[in-house]
């Protein structure tokens, strides 16, 4: 099979996966709701001498997170977070005169989707597409009669050994690369998107850790290594594979600041597969560089 053949059989199934993954995605936004985060502005005759009512009522209403209440002059701001499972949308507008509030003058209310976290729940769902596809690619390589390596041999115990030495090497380094990205990029973006986990409470985040720190490496590696790293493996041309499943592997992240060092991780990963024969090595190590970028995310540190 030549390299041409390859490579769109491979980016097909990139696109499947990832179709995959929305589809997957839209029952979860049927039962938790749509994020929609909404601003509302009004101006009033007159203000209550504190906010705290008003924060207390905006808190009691159904389904609403993330509160906050700023003012200036005769204005008053409110933001907050909504889950709507339609698409009709409404701003909650408070009782002003019973919260201690002068009349309404003027107001401007607006919403707006929560893309991030629309993005990332798009991306944890992926995970799905990418195991599915890639075990079926494997599957159906093999009885077209590709020779496709084994997925998982020899020892797993040295495998995962391994992999825990190679994750250990690309914790370091991942973390020596951000450090360098300081000189150019402001601290506070560091976290990207995976800096939302902060804001979850505990069941989210405990949920959104296990996808992100063991589902995905295990559903990645199936897809990435296992299938298109795979299938470049089976027709002698492992170099070629190794750098292509790496470039789409670290595209996609979306974080165009790592995307070097994810292209290396991508790199780094299939060298270890081929070197163990079995995807236990890089799915260990995938685990270990994971589970630690959560960890500091939740400890503060960026």
């Amino acid at each position: 099979m030549n390299l041409e053949i390859l490579a769109r059989r491979a980016f097909r199934d990139l696109f499947v996966a990832l179709l995959i993954g929305v589809v997957a995605a839209i029952p979860f936004f049927t039962i938790v709701g749509l994020p929609v985060l909404h601003v509302d502005r009004y101006v009033l005759s007159a203000l209550s001498p504190n906010d705290s009512a008003l924060e207390e009522w905006l808190r009691a209403r159904d389904g609403v997170d993330k509160v906050t209440v700023a003012r200036g002059g005769d204005r008053v701001e409110i933001a907050y977070r909504t889950r709507e499972r339609s698409l009709v949308w409404s701003s909650s507008i408070p009782p002003w005169s019973q919260l201690g509030y002068g009349s309404v003058l003027s107001a401007s209310v607006g919403c707006r989707v929560e893309v991030q976290s629309v993005f990332l729940a798009c991306l944890l769902a992926s995970q799905a597409g990418f195991f599915i596809v890639g075990l079926h690619r494997v599957r159906s390589s093999r009885a077209a009669g590709e020779p496709f390596r084994p997925l998982v041999a020899g020892s797993f115990a040295k495998a995962a050994a391994n992999g825990l030495v190679v994750g250990a090497a690309l914790v370091a380094f991942g973390f020596l690369y951000d450090r360098g990205l300081r000189a150019v990029y402001d601290p506070s973006d560091q976290a990207g998107l995976w800096g939302l986990l902060r804001e979850l409470d505990i069941g989210a985040k405990i949920a959104l850790v296990v996808l992100g720190a063991v589902v995905a490496p295990i559903c990645e590696e199936a897809f990435f290594r296992g299938a298109v790293y795979g299938s470049f493996v089976a027709a002698g041309r492992p170099l070629v594979g190794a750098w292509l499943s790496a470039i789409v592997f670290s595209s996609v992240h979306f974080d165009l600041p790592r995307l070097p060092a994810l292209m290396i991780y991508g790199l780094v990963l299939a060298w270890l597969y081929d070197r163990q024969r079995s995807l236990v090595a890089p799915i260990v190590a995938h685990v270990v560089n994971n589970a630690t970028a959560f960890a500091l995310i939740l400890a503060g540190v960026d």
